[in-house]
This record gives structure tokens, C-alpha cells and sequence, in this order.
């Protein structure tokens, strides 16, 4: 039963386009799903008329793809000191759930000044992804310490991990957070996503579990848990997405707790010291900060996956984290806890120290039914003892503003997040913009 349903949410025909009022994504797919098989739903394909060969074509290079795919599981499998062909023993590449998609970036996705993306930061649910890319490569990243680059090689193919090969090697691989960034020209790609049979049952291999890391998961049926991963995706879809896009420019408050300095700071939110002094002219030239102040903290605002306003900055672990160290420490309570445990897959008593995580920051671009003058905000975390009066003459924000602008917050409480306009830093931020812009 469980084969059937897989098969039918991934198999059939799918052409569509994720316009930029809808997700923030903006791309066009076609979906081929499995060739044969009794429980297989039939392809759709162009007529003949149109497109002759292209249905021989995609059968013959969907079956090469599958061929590569089950070579690579076994050199998987050897890295993982288990025999050559241990994913065919278990039954993972018998009859597996693979499909291909051809994706379009159409070239006028990054024209705007809208945060628009070709796909948003994500990893892959299943096994691995074999991805073939063509030519059109992106600008350089402004932060190389934070995404990686991944150059076009001809004939090559890129290969994503996903999320169940982390888990079923106990986090040991860590499956691929990737992103498609807008060039401003047309892209093609084609992504194969080789995933296991829906019975095959995933469990934390042995090879890859010892005393003092422990299996994180319970063995799971493939499709059970690509299942349960679909519905968590799209269960709560509505016909309009929470937001539509995000913007160039929001600031996070950092409460300086005492041993912090300006290249701490840096380091944990990949940027350089003289890029967050444009921010700051209250600090002197130097790299110590006072205990107990706060200093604004640039990022990029975006829609992330349609659901709602954030960023996702890496963190590298360290000895005797938690999650919510993490939150309250590190990041001086710019998250929280619940946040940081829910983009991340690893179990709360078994975060591995040194392995990157991530830690997603709520923003605003602010609500154009509340004011159109401001599009600049600070993510602002309430210390204890501040208030809404204490905000107002701090911010020189007007009560009634700052309350419109948070209507559900509860400003008493000492705690929590706050979005603040950045009145004051206004027209000194708008210089810096038209200056990156140059």
C-alpha cells in the first residue's frame, strides 16, 4: 500500500511553474517517474508529432542514470566498511523509487530587486540526487565561508546526499544543503533522485554506531518516511503563501555578553568585522565591545520556502553544546531553542561536537498596512527588564508603531522577539545599499 501511494504522489506527470507570487522560487519542471513495474502509473509523454525521439531519449538516459546511481550506492556502501553490494542485499536499489525531473530557471528570475531564488536553501529527503548542470554559472557569493560554489564540469554530474542517507549512516554523512542562485540568464539542469525501494527498511547502520555515538533514529520503511516528509512539506499548503518575497537588508540586535568581542561576532555570522562596523558608528575602531551593549548585526531577509521571513546562518559546534546554548549564547536569543532543534536533524542529547548545524534567525521587511516609510528593521530579542517604554525611547520609535508593528507581542514579558524600524540608521543604511549596488 504504502509502494502505491509513493508512487503515486512522485510518478505521475507534473508540469508546472512556481512563480514569484507564490513561493520566492521560480522555476519550471517535468517529472518522469519509474519505467515498468506493476504498481508504476504511466508516464505522460509529448506526442510523437512534436518531439519524435524524445521519449526514447529520456527512457534510455533515465535507465543509464539508474545504472549510475546503483554503481554509486555500492562505492557508498564500501566507504561505509560494508560489502559491495550490501544496498542490494537489503533490497534498497531493487525496483527502487527513482525519478528524474527537468528543471528550467527562466533568466529573468534575478532582475529584480526582490530575493528571488531558482530553489531555496534545502536539502534533498531521499537517498542521493545526481544532478547535471549546464554552462550558466552564478556570480561569486559574497560569503565563499558560507555557501560553496559548485562550478559547472562537463560531463560531470554533482552529487547531493539527502536526508535519509544521513540517516541511516547515523549522521555520520551529512546530506547537502544546496541552493539555486539567479544569474539573470536562462539555466537548464536535470536531477536524478535516486531513492530506495518504499520497503526497504532504514535503519542507523551498524559500521556507522559505537558506544559513544549511539543510533539518533528507529528504523523506518522508505516510503513510511519519505511519506511522512511529503506530508510535513505540504500538509498545511494553502492556496497563498505566508510570504511571497523577502528583501536585501535586515539587522539583528546582538546582545554583547561579557568575553564577546568583534571577531567572535564574525566568525558566527560569516562576516567581516569592517562589514558590520558600517552598521555600528557607535563602536570605536577596535575589536572590543562593551558588556551589555548591543551592536546591529547586517543579513539578508529572505521567504524561506514561502512559510515565513528568516535567514539560515552555519554554525560549527563545539564541545558541550545544546540547542538551547546554542540560541541563548551564542546567539544571544535571537532564536530559541524549539527553532534550532526544528531545521536541524540531530536528536537533542546527541549533537556531535564540530559538525555544522543550522540556526535560522526570524526577520521582517516590514507591513505596508502599518507604514510604508520604514523598510529597514533589527531583529530585536527582549532582555530582562526591558519593556515597550524602554524600547520607544531607545529606538525613538513610537509606542503606537512599535505595537502595530508586533501586534502579538507581549512587550512586559522581558523576553522574546520584537521587529524594530531602524529609524536612526535609515539614511546612513540607504548610503551603504547604493554603495553595494555600484
Amino acid at each position: 500500500m504504502h509502494h502505491f501511494i509513493l508512487r503515486t504522489m512522485i510518478t505521475q506527470l507534473v508540469l508546472k511553474f512556481l512563480s514569484n507570487s507564490t513561493t520566492g522560487d521560480s522555476k519550471e519542471t517535468f517529472h518522469i517517474g519509474p519505467l515498468d513495474g506493476e504498481e508504476s502509473l504511466q508516464n505522460q509523454w509529448p506526442s510523437k508529432e512534436l518531439l519524435p525521439s524524445w521519449r526514447f531519449v529520456m527512457e534510455k538516459y533515465y535507465k543509464m542514470l539508474l545504472s549510475t546511481g546503483k554503481r554509486l550506492s555500492s562505492l557508498i556502501a564500501l566507504a561505509l566498511n560494508l560489502e559491495e553490494d550490501f544496498f542490494e542485499k537489503i533490497g534498497a536499489v531493487d525496483r527502487p523509487s527513482a525519478f528524474l525531473r527537468l528543471l528550467h530557471y527562466p533568466g529573468d528570475m534575478g532582475v529584480s530587486d526582490e530575493v528571488v531564488y531558482g530553489a531555496s536553501a534545502h536539502s534533498d529527503y531521499g537517498m542521493m540526487t545526481l544532478l547535471a548542470t549546464d554552462a550558466v554559472c552564478r556570480e561569486k557569493n559574497k560569503h565563499p565561508r558560507t555557501w560553496e560554489n559548485v562550478t559547472h564540469v562537463k560531463g560531470a554530474f554533482i552529487v547531493n546526499l539527502g536526508d535519509m542517507m544521513e540517516r541511516w549512516t547515523n549522521c555520520l554523512f551529512r546530506s547537502t544543503l544546496h541552493r539555486v542562485m539567479p544569474t539573470g540568464k536562462e539555466r537548464y539542469s536535470v536531477a536524478f533522485f535516486m531513492d530506495p525501494n518504499p520497503n526497504c527498511i532504514v535503519e542507523c547502520l551498524k559500521s556507522c554506531c559505537s558506544e559513544s555515538s549511539p543510533p539518533r533514529f528507529p528504523p523506518i520503511l522508505s516510503g513510511d518516511y519519505l511519506r511522512e516528509r511529503i506530508h510535513d512539506a505540504y500538509s498545511n499548503v494553502k492556496t497563498q503563501s505566508k510570504c511571497t518575497k523577502g528583501c536585501n537588508l535586515a539587522l539583528a540586535s546582538y546582545y554583547v555578553a561579557q568575553g564577546s568581542n568583534l571577531t567572535y561576532i564574525s566568525r558566527i555570522f560569516s562576516l567581516s568585522i569592517t562589514e558590520i562596523l558600517k552598521y555600528n558608528s557607535q563602536i570605536p575602531r577596535g575589536d572590543s565591545i562593551e558588556t551589555g551593549t548591543r551592536i546591529n548585526v547586517p543579513f539578508s531577509c529572505l521567504c524561506l520556502n514561502g512559510d515565513f521571513l528568516g535567514h539560515t546562518f552555519l554554525y560549527q559546534t563545539q564541545v558541550g553544546d545544546t540547542y538551547g546554548k546554542i540560541a541563548r549564547d551564542v546567539f544571544a536569543n535571537l532564536t530559541d531553542e524549539y527553532w534550532v532543534q526544528r531545521v536541524n536533524s540531530f536528536a537533542p542529547a546527541f549533537i556531535p561536537d564540530f559538525a555544522y548545524i543550522n540556526v535560522t534567525v526570524n526577520c521582517t521587511c516590514g507591513n505596508k498596512h502599518v507604514s510604508k516609510d520604514y523598510g529597514l528593521f533589527v531583529t530585536y530579542p527582549l532582555q530582562p527588564g526591558e519593556d515597550l517604554q524602554s524600547l520607544t525611547s531607545e529606538s525613538g520609535v513610537q509606542t503606537t508603531l512599535l505595537e502595530q508593528f508586533n501586534p502579538s507581542s507581549n512587550f512586559s514579558g522581558g523576553s522574546g522577539l520584537v521587529f524594530v524600524p531602524a529609524k536612526a540608521l535609515c539614511a546612513s543604511v540607504a548610503s551603504t545599499i547604493d554603495r553595494h549596488k555600484m
